[in-house]
């Protein structure tokens, strides 16, 4: 299939979940979407990916691979009304820039919720522990975050040292257990879940769900 027909099947799908379903499969069919993308859309809610695939290979047991665990088929419907928790669970299954964006999604929501300053001056300094170091601003925060998110966007080894050493100014002077950490690889990625968790803590699991969900199927399904 040429662009010029996959650009038609886009213009085409808006507001047709049918359209939309053959949009998505003919970008599968292009190698524009990887079947990895499509199920972590189909995961995060997209009708149109859940008609393409309606069933997930969850592990029976803690997050053991596809491949060294027993998988049993669960209807991607029913993932709907697991706990937060146990909806992190699951993204390791996935390329690692997933549980790392899930993670960094939760800290924008906190960013956000707190009222971290983005640096211009203009905001007063909110009343939160976090802000308790006279020279706590947040904008070292916020850049680690927006450095994380680059990586999720083109994991190379480039952008990972940038998130790393962006982390590194924040971990030099602050605890916060819900900023990720800058690591390669999907065992390495194992305490997404947990800073996750740490940021539902925070603001609530329904702020944090709806944003990682939100920010995962822009990523998932990215031309």
């Amino acid at each position: 299939m040429t662009d010029r027909d996959l650009r038609q099947l886009e213009r085409a799908s808006h507001g047709d979940p049918d359209a939309e379903a053959r949009l998505l499969h003919a970008r599968l069919r292009a190698g524009t979407l990887t079947r990895a993308r499509l199920e972590v859309a189909a995961y995060c809610g997209d009708p149109a990916a859940r008609t393409l695939v309606p069933f997930a290979a969850v592990p029976r047991e803690g997050l053991a691979s596809r491949r060294s665990g027993t998988v049993i088929p669960v209807s991607y419907g029913c993932t709907d009304n697991w706990s937060l928790e146990l909806w992190l669970q699951v993204l390791p299954l996935w390329p690692p820039e997933a549980s790392a964006l899930a993670a960094l999604s939760a800290a924008r929501v906190v960013l956000h919720e707190l009222g971290a300053p983005c640096g211009c001056g203009d905001q007063d300094t909110p009343d939160h522990p976090l802000w308790a170091h006279e020279d706590w601003e947040g904008v070292e925060v916020r850049r680690a975050v927006a450095a994380g998110v680059v990586w999720t966007l083109c994991p190379c080894d480039r952008h990972l040292e940038t998130w790393r050493l962006a982390n590194v100014a924040v971990t030099n002077l602050y605890n916060v257990p819900w900023l990720p950490r800058a690591v390669q690889g999907g065992h390495a990625r194992a305490d997404d879940r947990g800073r996750a968790v740490a940021a539902a803590r925070e603001v609530g699991g329904a702020a944090v769900r709806g944003a990682v969900r939100a920010d995962l199927l822009e990523w998932a399904l990215r031309g």
